[in-house]
């Protein structure tokens, strides 16, 4: 099953985005809805509990998840609904390969590559590049338009959000730049004068 993870109150502008996933070889597609206030922020344990609650009444054998959203970078919805479904849980992986019941994943870390084996059922969060992106097909675009989109209710708490955005802004601007004259010495000795007399950090 194709699911959209961007758990919130369904909103139909979203459904031509949603199309896109039904152009692939999965059925069915479902919308997590989740009713909540205004001011509310869908956060990863939010977002988490809904997909739990889906993946529970479908049961699959592998749930791929992206590795982190482009908006928040928090990387945190893979490993969150897998603790939830007590599942096995990879992130980064730029390479998978099943193996019978099981899967061996790799992950790449700095200066070295990861390689994980574990059991099905898992969850896999999948970094970019690990496809070649395929374009659609006329014929395949007017099959999705007719497909149905199951809109799933979940129940997950938003009583108690366990993130709450207090504020956004733009860091402060940046001081401009000093010359410090003189020669090495006399350079030296101011800048360390600097550090410590007026940056304080020193």
């Amino acid at each position: 099953a194709y699911i959209d993870e961007d758990v919130g109150q369904h909103r139909p502008h979203r459904r031509p985005c949603m199309r896109c996933g039904l152009l692939l070889p999965v059925s069915p597609t479902i919308a997590p809805s989740l009713e909540f206030s205004e001011n509310f922020e869908v956060g990863p344990p939010t977002r988490a509990r809904a997909l739990a609650e889906i993946a529970r009444s479908e049961a699959p054998d592998l749930i791929l998840l992206g590795k982190q959203g482009v908006g928040t970078d928090e990387t945190q919805t893979g490993p969150m609904l897998a603790e939830l479904l007590g599942l096995p849980h990879v992130s980064a992986v730029g390479k998978f390969e099943l193996t019978g019941d099981g899967f061996v994943a790799h992950r790449e870390v700095e200066g070295a590559v990861e390689v994980h084996e574990g059991r099905l059922p898992a969850v896999l969060s999948i970094d970019k590049g690990i496809n070649e992106p395929r374009y659609a097909s006329v014929k395949g675009i007017m099959q999705a338009k007719k497909k149905t989109i199951d809109v799933h209710p979940v129940e997950a708490s938003t009583d108690s959000p366990a993130v709450v955005w207090e504020s956004l802004e733009l860091p402060p601007p940046r001081p401009d730049g000093r010359t410090i004259e003189g020669d090495p010495a006399e350079q030296a000795a101011e800048l360390v004068r600097i550090l410590r007399d007026e940056e304080k950090v020193i």
